[in-house]
């Protein structure tokens, strides 16, 4: 019970923040060394997901993030069978304005994941489990002063552990509202 009580506190504070921001984001990814022994990648991959970010000090916004994303299995093998995949991840991150012009944010950061692969089809393809990862971002952020909405762009780069390492890269496109 007070673990509930401590949770609940936590997050009250922080969608009180002054700062929170939280959005919708669609997003098109490229995996690469997908699976082992096997020359492949998945290009095209379309992703969905949710940003819950909070600015905790003038300099560090801290995000959270759930993403659900689909695609297909390439293979550079002529006995290969094309296969399909669905991966999803869920994201902790430290992000850091580094210029504020007007109505506009750039950002860099980077932090760590979870993600879960399933519904990859194939025998000699292991990458149906859980893998840790960590990424690197940048984006552009553009907010009128006069709405309390935002819409913003960004490129992430991922590296998934295990082996093979899967590397991701992606660029995502969001909206959300200042809470």
């Amino acid at each position: 019970m007070r673990r509930c009580v401590i949770i609940l506190v936590l997050l009250l504070g922080a969608a009180a923040c002054s700062t929170a921001t939280a959005g919708v984001y669609v997003g098109w990814k490229s995996y690469g060394d997908f699976c082992q022994d096997a020359d492949s990648k998945a290009r095209g991959a379309t992703a969905v997901g949710f940003d819950y970010r909070m600015g905790l000090l003038p300099i560090v916004i801290l995000g959270l993030g759930l993403e659900y994303t689909w695609g297909d299995i390439e293979y550079d093998c002529l006995l290969c069978k094309d296969t399909s995949f669905k991966h999803v991840g869920a994201r902790a991150e430290a992000i850091a304005p580094i210029f504020s012009p007007s109505i506009t944010e750039f950002y860099v950061g980077g932090g760590l994941s979870y993600n879960q692969f399933f519904d990859v089809s194939l025998d000699n393809c292991d990458a149906g489990d859980s893998r840790t990862g960590v990424h690197g971002l940048a984006g552009v952020k553009v907010s009128p002063r006069a709405l309390p909405v935002w819409f913003n762009i960004e490129g992430r780069y991922e590296w998934l552990g295990k082996d093979p390492q899967i590397t991701v890269g992606g660029v995502y496109l969001g909206v959300g509202l200042g809470l």
